[in-house]
């Protein structure tokens, strides 16, 4: 997802999708997401500041299909992650 404050320079990254639960979530910018699943229901909140580098990893989810929702500066933006096994 790219342009998260309208400049070229911002991203965010979910990494590898589909995995078998562990993604690494990273971004250039501070920004606080949530994990929601398929029915819409919040799952964990994920805060990507500069103390962890702006990365996280998401661990133990059960197969299914995820979103990671957020808003940075009025610009809102969703990513897909699929949990296989």
């Amino acid at each position: 997802i790219n342009e998260l404050d309208g400049s070229a320079n911002s991203s965010l990254s979910v990494y590898p999708n589909p995995n078998n639960g562990s993604f690494t979530v990273s971004s250039d910018v501070n920004l606080k997401l949530n994990l929601v699943n398929e029915l819409g229901q919040a799952i964990r909140r994920l805060d990507l500041q500069a103390a962890n580098k702006n990365k996280l990893d998401i661990r133990e989810l059960a197969k299914g299909i995820y979103f990671i929702v957020g808003e940075k500066e009025g610009l809102q933006f969703s990513q897909k992650i699929i949990v296989i096994e």
